[in-house]
C-alpha cells in the first residue's frame, strides 16, 4: 500500500496510445484497479502527464472532480513569452509552433487537450507555386516519396520536389491504381528523368519486393544513375504519423499551382485526396496525406525539420547529406 504518496508519471508512452479507445480503457482500468487500490487513508496522489485527450486518464479524472489542484505549464506564457528562456527561448517555440499541428502543439507544449475536427489540409493553408516561379534556378537536391498501394481500392502515390534550403516544391506526381508491372517502370523513369538524389518507397505489404523492382530497372535503364533508394517499413499508426507531420507540410511543401495541372490529371486526383482528409480518421483513402508525410520524414532523416542549417547539396553521390 501507499500511505504517504503515490505518483504517476506519463501513463501514455506516445500520441498513438493517447487517441486509441482500447489503451485509454486498459489505462484507465489499470489506474482504476491497480495502482488506487493500493492507497491508504490521507495518501497523497499526484499525476503527471502530457494533456492529449479529453478522453484520457487526467481528463476522465478531472472531469470527475477528482483533483484538489491542476497545474500547467504551457511552454508560451499568456504572453506568448517562454516560460522559462533556460529551457527553450520564446523563438524557438514560436518557430516550433509556426511548423507543428496545431493538435500536437495544444496538447504537448499548451497542456490544452486539441480533439481533431476538421480537414487536417485545407487548400487555403497549402503553399502554392508556379513553375516559372522555380525556372532557371539549380536545387540542392531532389527527393522523393512513394506510397504503395496496399489494397485494390488504393492509390500508388509517389512525389518527386525539388530541395531549396528548408522549402521542397512537388514538381511531379504518380497517382494511380495502375498495376505494379506499370507504376514500376513509372516510377523508375520519373526517378531517371527528375535526376533524383534520393527516393524513399514505404515497404510493408510487399514495398521491398516492389523497391528491389524499382531498382533494377533504374539500374537497367541508367547504369551510372547513383539514385539512392530506401525501402523503408512504417510501424507507427498512419493516421498519428500523418498529423504530426501535417505542420511541417503546410509550413514547407509547395505544391502546383491549380492553373498549373487540370483536376482530372493524376496532380489534380492527389490534391483532391490530400485536402478532403478529415482528422481523426475514418478516411477512406489517405494515399495522398500518407506520400506526403513519408516526403516529410525524409526530408527529416536527411537535415533534421528544424536544424535552419544552410543546405549544401551534394549531387548523385547516394543521397544529400549535410
Amino acid at each position: 500500500g501507499a500511505s504517504m504518496l503515490a505518483v504517476t508519471d506519463d501513463l501514455y508512452k506516445s500520441l498513438d496510445e493517447a487517441l486509441s479507445d482500447t489503451i485509454n480503457e486498459k489505462t484507465w482500468s489499470w489506474k482504476q484497479g491497480t495502482h488506487d487500490s493500493r492507497l491508504e487513508k490521507n495518501c497523497c496522489s499526484i499525476d503527471i502527464g502530457t494533456r492529449w485527450s479529453s478522453r484520457d486518464v487526467l481528463g476522465r479524472m478531472e472531469a470527475a472532480g477528482f483533483y484538489d489542484e491542476i497545474i500547467r505549464i504551457p511552454a508560451l506564457d499568456a504572453n506568448d513569452e517562454s516560460f522559462c528562456p533556460d529551457v527553450h527561448t520564446t523563438d524557438y517555440y514560436r518557430n516550433l509552433r509556426a511548423e507543428t499541428d496545431d493538435s500536437i502543439w495544444s496538447a504537448e507544449y499548451m497542456q490544452e487537450p486539441y480533439e481533431a475536427r476538421g480537414l487536417l489540409f485545407p487548400p487555403s493553408e497549402l503553399k502554392r507555386f508556379k513553375r516559372a516561379d522555380i525556372a532557371g534556378r539549380t536545387p540542392d537536391g531532389v527527393i522523393g516519396a512513394v506510397d504503395t498501394a496496399d489494397l485494390g481500392e488504393d492509390f500508388f502515390a509517389a512525389l518527386f520536389g525539388l530541395v531549396f534550403g528548408s522549402e521542397v516544391y512537388i514538381t511531379d506526381v504518380v497517382f494511380t491504381r495502375e498495376p505494379v508491372e506499370i507504376t514500376a517502370p513509372r516510377l523508375a523513369q520519373t526517378a531517371i528523368d527528375r535526376r533524383a538524389d534520393v527516393m524513399r518507397i514505404e515497404s510493408n505489404n510487399g514495398g521491398r519486393i516492389f523497391a528491389r523492382e524499382v531498382i533494377r530497372l533504374i539500374k537497367e535503364a541508367d547504369p551510372r544513375n547513383k539514385c539512392l533508394v530506401q525501402p523503408r517499413p512504417t510501424t507507427q499508426n498512419k493516421e498519428t504519423r500523418i498529423l504530426m507531420k501535417s505542420g511541417w507540410v503546410k509550413q514547407h511543401v509547395h505544391f502546383l499551382d491549380p492553373g498549373e495541372y487540370t483536376r482530372r490529371s493524376e496532380y489534380g486526383a492527389f490534391m483532391d485526396n490530400l485536402t478532403k482528409h478529415k482528422r481523426g480518421g475514418g478516411n477512406k483513402h489517405d494515399d495522398a496525406p500518407d506520400a506526403a508525410t513519408i516526403l516529410a520524414e525524409l526530408y527529416d532523416s536527411l537535415r533534421g525539420s528544424y536544424s535552419g542549417r544552410p543546405v549544401r547539396r551534394v549531387a548523385h553521390q547516394g543521397g544529400i547529406r549535410i
